[in-house]
Parts: structure tokens; sequence; C-alpha cells
């Protein structure tokens, strides 16, 4: 079950993803229970063909898996979906089980915490390698591999939280600027800030 849970994970984060990648032209999300699973839950049948928009708030919490074994998936659809198959908009206070139907620590949209745990992962792996001699010209092209992946982008948009690994400062760089830190980070604070800057566009 922790292999197929985690497999299905990452998928739906992917899936994800896409989704919001084109919610300009299907900006309405609907919610699937799938009857692959082997204990339905039934919080998740009943918000099963739920619809609403890809920028909702609810989504923020219940976009599946909701769960262990969970296999809800989402569906995207257009507005001209929506008038094709006579389909409305769901209320989001007439949604049931406002309050149930999500396990302990699933309330996130898949990938969410991944973002994070890899960021983390990439100062932390950046920084060793840049406090060894050897490995510091390693530590500067791993950082400038990272500011050149799509990753860095969804973190310039303000789409992740955090903290992202930006420069290494060689060793005497660091003492003339009376640092112990190689390892330049750009906080999504410092984005939010200056991002209505001139330089910034």
């Amino acid at each position: 079950m922790i292999y197929e849970t985690n497999l299905f994970t990452s998928y739906s984060a992917g899936r994800t993803q896409q989704m919001k990648d084109v919610a300009a032209s299907r900006p309405w999300w609907r919610y699937r229970h799938s009857d692959a699973s082997v204990h339905p839950c039934k919080e998740h049948r009943a918000w099963s063909r739920k619809i609403l928009h890809a920028d909702d708030p609810w989504w923020a919490t219940h976009t599946p898996p909701n769960g262990w074994g969970c296999k809800c998936y989402l569906e995207t659809l257009a507005d001209h979906d929506l008038e094709q198959h006579g389909l409305t908009p769901t209320s989001p206070e007439k949604i049931p089980f406002p309050d149930s139907g999500i396990d302990k620590c699933w309330d996130y949209p898949p990938g969410a915490s991944v973002a994070e745990e890899l960021a983390q992962f990439a100062k932390n792996k950046s920084t060793t390698l840049a406090l060894a001699d050897p490995a510091a010209q390693l530590a500067k092209d791993y950082v400038a591999t990272l500011v050149r992946h799509p990753q860095f982008q969804r973190f310039f948009a303000g789409e992740l939280p955090g903290e992202y690994p930006l420069a290494v400062l060689d060793a005497e760089l660091r003492q003339a600027m009376d640092v112990l830190q190689p390892v330049v980070v750009l906080s999504q604070e410092t984005v939010e800030a200056h991002r209505h800057h001139p330089e910034a566009a």
C-alpha cells in the first residue's frame, strides 16, 4: 500500500501541475471517486463529480489523493464542457462532509511538501560541496543548474514557498564579506518584496 500510494501521489503531483498549466483554458476541476479503491470512503464518494474553479481554496486541502489507498483523481473542464453537458459548478458551502474525509497529514496539494523538501535538500547538498575545497566548483555548477531548472521559475512566480539556492561564494569572498554560509539563498519573502521593482522585470 505504501508503494502504491507513493507512486500515485507522485503521479498526482505531476498531474496537478499540468492542470494548473492549462487552467486558463480549462478553469474547472471535477473531483472523481475511483471504483478501484479497495475500501471506498463515503466522503470521497460524496465529493465525486463536484465541480469547483481551479483556484477555489477547497482544492488546497482536498486535491487527491486524500489518504492511504485513495485513488480519487481530478478532471479538468472548459466552459464549453459545462455548457455542452449541462453541468453546473458546485457551491463550496454545499459540499458535504466539510470536516472529515481526509486522513491525518494529507490535507495539502500533491507535490507541495515535496517541493519544499527538494529545495532544502538542494541547499544542504550545495552547502556540503561548497565547504569542501576540491568540490567548490561542483557546488557552483550544481547551483547554476538549479537556477536554470524550471523549478526556479515556479519558485520565482510564487508557486513554491521557502528558500531557493541562488549562488555559491568561494572562501575568499566569504572571508571578505565576513560570512560563514557559502550558499546564497533567495527567500520567497524577498521575491515578493521586490516583485514590482522596475529592475525585477
